[in-house]
């Protein structure tokens, strides 16, 4: 009997083991399947990124010509506006110049008029 009950519990054993191996196979099918949903949507995920990040570059590359331009537009700018600043520098010196001259015109003329008045 002892036998008997040995030979059934090897064999008890090995549905068990089989069960498990049945279950295992179904397991690593599962996680197979988990896988590869996974790795389509790490690669969709990355082609989108990819998307985007050549999107991103292609306007960095615009913002950079567009801030060229405009760098180049100011400095035109600011160099038409220094030579206006310039020029009107050398008129309102010009100007205090003359206004100068005219008073002292004028004070001559008050003096003459004076040593005529007197005469």
């Amino acid at each position: 009997m002892a036998m008997a009950t040995g030979g059934d519990m090897v064999l008890q054993f090995l549905r068990e083991l089989r069960d498990l191996q049945q279950q295992v196979q179904v397991e690593n099918r599962r996680i197979d399947e988990r896988l590869t949903g996974t790795e389509q949507r790490l690669t969709q995920m990355q082609l989108h990124l990819e998307a985007l990040i050549e999107t991103l570059t292609r306007d960095v590359g615009g913002l950079k010509q567009d801030f060229s331009g405009l760098r180049e537009s100011f400095r035109i700018t600011k160099t038409l506006h220094e030579k206006y600043f310039e020029k009107l520098g050398r008129t309102v010196n010009m100007l205090a110049g003359h206004q100068l001259q005219d008073r002292e015109k004028l004070d001559d003329y008050g003096r003459r008029i004076i040593v005529l008045e007197q005469s």
